[in-house]
């Protein structure tokens, strides 16, 4: 099932894009600032119309730029690389949110005979936490504001991947080595697909560890220190030449935003606010009624939580996380609403943890009928191809 959900998932997110030129915005200008790179073979700084660029995260370029010297520069090959990004990024949630909740194989006590545990060739993938991390690979996949942007080029999806590369890496830890290893790479991705935007996926995990008691003592570890630094390190090769060669300043240069809007934040900023609310909200239905509920939950449930053993510390950990990184978005009102596609993948996992608790049913196995709505939701995936 899951290798028929990926299929699935390419093949929807691929089709129609070697139809139609590219629109006269933004997508156009990310090609071909990106065709220039091959014509001028520099990568070290953009260009359009020859001249030189300084507000373009070049990770995107780079990308499509490489496949430019594969097959060519037409619309299939530019937009090819976000699709190969899209399901990466699938991937990655698959993981992540295995990972979020692997504790709860410990506190379930499931069946095996249901559960699919100790059966010829089940291994882990009937255990509650893979369905779980499954169920937020197809959350993120249905969720209409990250469909509408995936066959598209734009800077949004880049930096999304790199977030969810990031939080993979934040929650393998401390229990597995190669989350400093993602973690710096998501570190570095997110600078070269958003410049200054990265420091938000730093602050947002340092917020997250106050909240989360088995990563809060994440930042007192040598490793995950020097791996934030060598993370920025290898973003800060492009970063900081481009900031000084760009020369307008904290706040009026491309490359510090969203972070410089923390700190001016214009006087539209509360009405900004609230369009972003209402539509990361509306164009993430029906998905965004059980994050809600998550959200609501952990704010104002505190005692239940206590009692809950499907609760615990990385539900309010992935829902400050998020927060650090929507409001710095919406302060003064996002470019495009794929700016607000680094915010999906805490999104699909807090709801897929909140539609896992709704399913739960006295003398019922859980893991079996999360696996039976993963089963559901992927049929309607291929029927949607």
């Amino acid at each position: 099932m899951a290798l028929l959900f990926f299929l699935s998932a390419a093949v929807v997110t691929v089709w129609g894009t070697w139809d139609g030129s590219l629109p006269p915005s933004n997508e156009a200008v990310i090609a071909e600032t990106a065709r220039e790179i091959v014509t001028t073979g520099d990568v070290s700084t953009m260009h359009f119309d020859a001249a030189a660029v300084y507000d373009t995260p070049p990770l995107a370029p780079w990308l499509m730029s490489f496949f430019y010297r594969l097959f060519g520069a037409n619309e299939f090959t530019a937009r090819f690389p976000f699709v190969l990004l899209s399901i990466l990024t699938f991937l990655a949630l698959f993981n992540a949110g295995r990972s979020a909740s692997l504790d709860w194989d410990i506190t379930v006590e499931a069946r095996p005979s249901d559960a699919g545990v100790g059966q010829g060739g089940y291994g882990h993938w009937g255990t509650l936490s893979t369905a779980v991390g499954f169920m937020s690979a197809i959350v993120l996949a249905a969720s209409p504001l990250f469909g509408k942007f995936t066959p598209h080029i734009t800077l949004g999806l880049p930096f999304a991947f790199c977030t969810a590369v990031a939080l993979l890496g934040w929650l393998f830890l401390p229990l597995r080595r190669s989350g400093l290893f993602l973690w710096g790479a998501g570190v570095a991705g997110c600078i070269l697909s958003s410049g200054a935007g990265a420091l938000l996926v730093i602050a947002g995990a340092l917020l997250a560890g106050l909240v989360d008691g088995a990563r809060r003592s994440l930042w007192r570890k040598p490793g995950f220190v020097l791996a934030t630094l060598v993370g920025v390190m290898v973003g800060g090769l492009w970063f900081f030449p481009a900031v000084a060669a760009d020369g307008r300043g904290f706040f009026e240069s491309a490359l510090w935003a969203p972070v410089s809007r923390i700190f001016r934040p214009s006087a539209e900023t509360p009405s900004h606010t609230l369009d972003a609310f209402k539509n990361v909200w509306l164009r993430n239905l029906p998905w965004s009624i059980p994050a809600a509920a998550a959200i609501v939950r952990i704010m104002f449930l505190a005692g239940r939580r206590r009692r809950d053993p499907l609760v615990d510390g990385v539900d309010g950990a992935l829902v400050v996380f998020a927060a650090v990184l929507f409001f710095p978005l919406s302060l003064a009102g996002a470019g495009t609403l794929s700016d607000f596609l680094p915010v999906l993948p805490f999104f699909a996992i807090v709801s897929a943890r909140e539609v896992a608790r709704w399913l739960r049913r006295p003398g019922k196995d859980l893991a079996r009928r999360v696996w039976t709505l993963n089963h559901v939701m992927t049929a309607l995936i291929c029927l949607f191809m």
